[in-house]
């Protein structure tokens, strides 16, 4: 069982930001980006990159980097109801567990399609 949860909200797609492409090493590709309303996540070809900026203006940033071959598993639920616009992605892995909210507004079957192809 995973140490400890980090939580996140994805709120809408968006271009991959220049500051992400900035850090990636060569030959790692953006595939998809989503904002949060702290920062953004995108998804590479090799993991999840989540740049979390908060305080004053953004003053201060954090990143985390879950590379996919940490991944044990994760579960979604997709779907809406009258109480909820959010649907639920779960990571997995021996040391952490990752939630990330997401909006109806982003797709949940494409982020599930990129996980299924780049956790094999």
């Amino acid at each position: 069982m995973a140490e400890r949860t980090l939580t996140w909200t994805l709120n809408k797609k968006t271009k991959s930001p220049l500051e992400i492409k900035e850090i990636l090493p060569a030959g790692e590709k953006p595939i998809s980006a989503y904002l949060m309303q702290n920062g953004y996540v995108c998804l590479t070809d090799k993991r999840i990159i989540i740049i979390d900026k908060t305080g004053a203006a953004g003053m201060k940033t954090s990143l985390f980097s879950l590379p996919y071959r940490s991944l044990d598993y994760w579960t979604c639920s997709a779907g809406e109801s009258l109480i909820s616009v959010y649907s639920e992605l779960i990571l997995h892995s021996q040391t952490i567990t990752v939630k990330f909210n997401i909006h109806k507004t982003c797709d949940t079957d494409e982020i599930n399609r990129i996980l299924a192809l780049y956790t094999n």
